[in-house]
């Protein structure tokens, strides 16, 4: 294909950057920041995927571009590991009593849990690199203002 994609079986779901085939939602948008910002505050950046250290740098870095949008990425990924912490309380609590459902719950933590810990891993790589990318899956998704200006 001429837009370096390989058509899979539903659509684009690899695709080719720099000569390495990936999966398509790994690649994601990146915003453009001034190297003076990310070399000031990238450690804001790394604390921002840690728990709620992302408040560090919503209150120490709160004029940085490079920061806030780190600690936007901190915040969503929080929100989301939350989130499917409490969906899935509620569900083992309901249908937990039930043997295949409690096995499939458990299998379904596990994985969710992992992903959690592959975006965090993500985020701080970034973070570290002087990168402002968007975490896989659920970095589209933004608190504040997605030009942080």
């Amino acid at each position: 294909m001429s837009d370096g994609r390989s058509a899979g079986a539903v659509g684009y779901l690899i695709k080719r950057k720099r000569g390495i085939i990936m999966p398509a939602f790994l690649d994601t948008p990146e915003i453009q920041v001034t190297d003076e910002d990310i070399a000031s505050n990238r450690v804001y950046g790394i604390l921002s995927y840690i728990g709620i250290l992302w408040l560090v740098g919503l209150f120490a870095a709160k004029d940085s571009k490079y920061a806030k949008f780190h600690v936007n990425q901190g915040i969503v990924l929080s929100i989301f590991a939350v989130g499917f912490d409490v969906a899935l309380t509620i569900l083992t609590a309901i249908l937990g009593r039930i043997a295949v459902f409690r096995v499939l719950l458990s299998l379904t933590g596990s994985v969710g849990n992992l992903a959690v810990v592959g975006l965090v891993v993500f985020g701080i790589i970034f973070a570290a690199k002087g990168r402002a990318k968007e975490l896989p899956l659920i970095g589209r998704f933004h608190w504040f203002d997605k030009n942080n200006d």
